[in-house]
């Protein structure tokens, strides 16, 4: 008989040392396995799961997870009883393997290399199956480890917004797309924060950043609008596009996983520009003008007439101000009356760039008539007055631009296309007296 002063199991095969099984029962008559393991999922290092069911029905009735060590189920059966509305019964049991346990537990305390291939690996679990009609309110330290997906919509729900969209356009409400009239004015100073977010959000007035988000959601959901176009107007007003990300990164509509791929897209094209423009560069003479395009016509022809000479017309740079939201206006204050409905914007650099390279050998000289202009006024060959004093509001660069689209004869706007010539049209309703 063994010497009772030798035995030495009792001082470490306590329950409390061989418990390293989670027994899950009083399940919901709807729930499975995987259901339950979704719930689990970020306890803690799971090596085995077991389910238990009835032996006459065969319904489950419990589900066993076999943790790595008994401290492992000690913490996971203490997260596990946190979960809120979970509707189940937690038990810390010791397993019928609990001596393989015990020769692991063994392995890990003295470094055992060549044992460390019997060992069991741990499972990756995730919830796909996760109970969202449950209500459970889950540990941080459980979400943290395995994130809760975003919940899917019902397929009927879903089945209907598809056809609701695909009949009619999603309707605004006018106090949303029309803040400026419904909305009363943003009082100056009620609201101050002195950090980032308050800066990119005061950029714009809030009456008119609300009138842009809605607006923008209208032009996104109609089908004549391409996607370009609205990238093409956030890429050249910067204002406006950080306003706007930053609103709805506030709201919650985008996290800043959208935004870091957004940065890092916008980071590889301009990187891929820059090289293509130093390659350019490097092939133009140095006497070119820079951001010029010049458009060359042959040399017997720019011989024989002189309005057929070489036609430089210059790029214009982005809009540093939008098109719908007057300068003289946006350098006040936050409580001024803020101008009308947003407008869809009117892409007036490139469609001129258009209209000017599609004309390189109809552009002629026009005959200024002798009539003086009145004061802040230029005379036009199409009995139109330029109005100087608004065309100096803009940049150097454009300036030049429109005024030579205004300088178009009647015959040359004809031979253009439809699009190219409602530009022309309201470029003359803008700046023609």
């Amino acid at each position: 008989m063994t010497d009772p002063r030798r035995r030495t199991g009792r001082h470490f095969l306590t329950p409390e040392n061989l418990s390293s099984t989670i027994q899950i029962t009083n399940l919901p008559p709807e729930w499975n396995q995987d259901i339950v393991t979704s719930v689990v999922a970020g306890s803690g290092p799971v090596i085995d799961i077991k389910s238990k069911n009835d032996p006459r029905t065969g319904k489950l009735t419990g589900v066993l997870f076999d943790y790595m060590t008994s401290k492992d189920c000690k913490r996971a059966w203490e997260i596990l009883n946190r979960i809120e509305n979970f509707p189940v019964k937690i038990e810390q049991i010791i397993p019928s393997s609990y001596k393989n346990h015990l020769k692991e537990a063994a392995n890990n305390n003295n470094n055992n290399n060549n044992n460390q291939n019997n060992q069991k690996q741990v499972l990756q679990l995730n919830r796909d199956s996760y109970p969202f009609e449950a209500g459970l309110e889950l540990p941080f330290e459980m979400v943290t480890e395995v994130p809760i997906p975003r919940r899917p919509p019902p397929p009927q729900a879903l089945n209907n917004a598809n056809s609701t969209l695909n009949n009619t356009n999603i309707q605004f409400p006018d106090i949303l797309s029309k803040a400026s009239k419904h909305l009363p004015n943003f009082q100056e100073g009620s609201i101050i924060a002195p950090d980032k977010i308050s800066q990119n959000l005061s950029r714009i007035p809030p009456l008119q950043l609300i009138e842009i988000i809605s607006n923008l959601k209208i032009l996104s959901n109609q089908e004549n609008i391409q996607k370009s176009q609205l990238e093409s107007f956030l890429n050249t007003n910067s204002d406006i596009t950080i306003s706007v990300t930053q609103a709805l990164l506030e709201m919650g509509f985008i996290d800043y996983s959208v935004v870091t791929k957004v940065l890092k897209l916008q980071t590889n094209e301009a990187s891929s520009m820059l090289s293509s423009n130093s390659t350019s560069t490097s092939n133009t003479p140095m006497g070119g003008v820079r951001n010029n395009t010049p458009l060359h016509v042959p040399s017997n022809e720019a011989n024989n007439n002189p309005a057929n000479m070489p036609l430089h017309v210059t790029m214009p740079m982005p809009m540093s101000t939008p098109p719908f939201i007057p300068p003289s206006l946006q350098q006040q204050p936050f409580g001024f009356v803020p101008p009308g409905s947003f407008m869809p914007p009117v892409q007036a650099p490139s469609m001129g760039q258009s209209v000017l390279m599609n004309q390189p050998n109809q552009i002629q000289q026009q005959n200024v008539g002798t009539t003086e202009a009145p004061p802040g006024a230029s005379k036009d060959g199409n009995n139109g007055t330029i109005n100087m004093e608004k065309l100096q509001l803009l940049p150097t660069n454009q300036q030049d631009m429109i005024k030579q689209v205004l300088t178009l004869t009647p015959v040359q706007i004809q031979s253009l296309p439809s699009d190219q010539q409602v530009m022309v049209e309201n470029f003359r309703k803008e700046y023609i007296l």
